[in-house]
């Protein structure tokens, strides 16, 4: 009895690590036969993850009523991705009547149990009042928090407190900094903040060809005010560019059809 229990229990195992595996290399459609097992379903990381498969149609049609009750029984069980996906769900009005209060509550749950995206967004709220009073104070440190867990985009945004001085003394070196950072991750936002930099010479010494670096990369990775820049320097002669009317045309278009999606 003791081996066929020891056997069944490392195939249940293995079928949700197997789906879990899929859904974190976004292979949604072979993920779901895995999470979809009797002997998953009731597992919290599986809700969590079919949660977010039904809530933005990842492999499945989308559903936002199955999205929420599978958020809901993940949360349950103090599982911070669904207690974050929970929070989703109220601040969009997914299913449920929209209600910011409640979206904070379960985002800022799923901080406290550590989920770095949740950190992120319990930082956003506090910094512009949403769903709860503005507290630059304690926006900084759940950013900090998620920062630690290299969390890229909450490194943009710390360092966007600092370079306007908001809620923090002013430092656009730490700005820079945090930029530089992000933008090392892939973080096109970063990206093109750290081609800013470099071209104004703000925070950073000035550098041209840096910002140009930069501005490349954030292009390609699709960032339309990198793309934009690029369409100024062409244009104009700028940035250490020669004028090239037709390049500067392939990135203002590139860039118009960037917006429009």
């Amino acid at each position: 009895f003791i081996l066929f229990f020891l056997i069944s229990f490392n195939i249940y195992a293995g079928n949700i690590e197997k789906g879990l595996d899929f859904f974190q290399k976004k292979q949604y459609e072979k993920a779901i036969p895995y999470l979809q097992a009797s002997d998953a379903i009731n597992d919290a990381r599986v809700q969590a993850a079919l949660g977010f498969m039904y809530r933005d149609g990842l492999g499945v049609e989308k559903d936002h009523q199955k999205a929420f009750h599978l958020f809901l029984e993940s949360a349950k069980q103090s599982n911070p991705r669904g207690q974050f996906g929970l929070g989703t769900m109220y601040n969009k009005g997914n299913f449920v009547k929209k209600d910011k209060e409640k979206a904070f509550k379960w985002t800022l749950y799923a901080a406290q149990n550590g989920d770095s995206s949740a950190q992120y967004n319990t930082a956003l709220s506090y910094a512009d009042g949403d769903g709860v009073k503005k507290n630059y104070d304690k926006a900084i440190q759940w950013y900090e928090k998620a920062i630690a867990q290299k969390h890229s985009s909450a490194m943009v945004n710390l360092g966007f407190l600092y370079y306007w001085g908001k809620g923090i003394k002013k430092d656009r070196v730490k700005a820079a900094e945090l930029n530089q950072k992000a933008a090392n991750m892939g973080n096109k936002i970063a990206q093109y903040n750290l081609g800013r930099a470099y071209e104004s010479g703000n925070g950073i010494p000035e550098d041209k060809k840096q910002a140009l670096y930069w501005y490349f990369k954030a292009a390609e990775n699709g960032e339309p005010m990198a793309m934009e820049r690029l369409y100024y320097g062409y244009h104009l002669k700028r940035i250490g560019l020669p004028q090239d009317d037709e390049k500067a045309h392939y990135w203002a278009e590139k860039a118009r059809q960037t917006r429009r999606k």
